[in-house]
């Protein structure tokens, strides 16, 4: 949140006059008048004074996301049709937003954006298997992945069945995954979580995902150099 302080009363004064006195307000009661001399700016607010053609304004930037709200936006995610243990990524998504955020929210499939900046985005991911063992005697892969990450992008997760009679269950796995994403033009990157899942028995056995994704700013846009 970033806002600029102007002057009370009219157009403002001549050059070189100062306002009579800047009105500070907690809603809708009045903090200052012509006696405050002095504005100090707490923990999580940052307050700095222009240069140049900007020298006379003074801009005050609060922690936690533009306009305010809660600094993380936490989505459930379920699958609208059935995925498939063939390797595919999967991202045929019903969203319920569980803590709404001010930088970021979940439109159509994918998370979009309200400013640049430098987010993680942590997918808790789940595959059942219709209530079907896990197979046996052989490795399945399963993993997320989502777009616009910094470094890693796709995830890798393995667990082997040695057996029917030794292990067999459960009958689902979850896994949690943590991507970094560099928002640099907000207006047209965007993040699409995916789950997959291979080498079930044999491909084409039905695969039941579901996720919990949670999306943080964590600072300003890393600057790719």
């Amino acid at each position: 949140m970033a806002f600029d302080v102007t002057g009370k009363g009219g157009a403002g004064p001549a050059p070189g006059v100062p306002p009579d006195f800047i009105q500070f307000q907690q809603g809708t009661t009045n903090l200052g008048g012509a006696d405050v001399d002095t504005v100090s700016f707490g923990t999580g607010m940052t307050a700095t004074r222009g240069t140049g053609e900007n020298a006379n304004r003074v801009v005050v930037t609060a922690e936690g996301g533009a306009g305010g709200g809660a600094d993380t936006l936490l989505l459930s995610l379920e699958a609208n049709t059935q995925g498939v243990f063939n390797g595919t990524s999967f991202n045929d998504w019903s969203a319920s937003q569980r803590v709404a955020s001010a930088d970021a929210s979940f439109v159509a499939g994918e998370v979009v954006f309200t400013r640049n900046g430098y987010y993680k985005v942590t997918i808790v991911g789940r595959v059942g298997t219709n209530g079907l063992p896990w197979s046996t005697d052989q490795e399945t892969y399963y993993g997320s992945e989502v777009t616009n990450a910094t470094g890693l992008t796709k995830s890798g997760h393995s667990r082997w069945a040695q057996g029917a009679s030794i292990f067999v269950g459960p009958a689902a796995v979850t896994w949690t995954d943590e991507y970094f994403v560099n928002i640099t033009d907000f207006e047209t990157q965007v993040v699409v979580p995916s789950l997959y899942a291979d080498k079930y028995q044999d491909d084409g056995d039905a695969a039941l995902m579901s996720a919990v994704v949670s999306v943080t700013r964590i600072g300003d846009e890393l600057i790719e150099v």
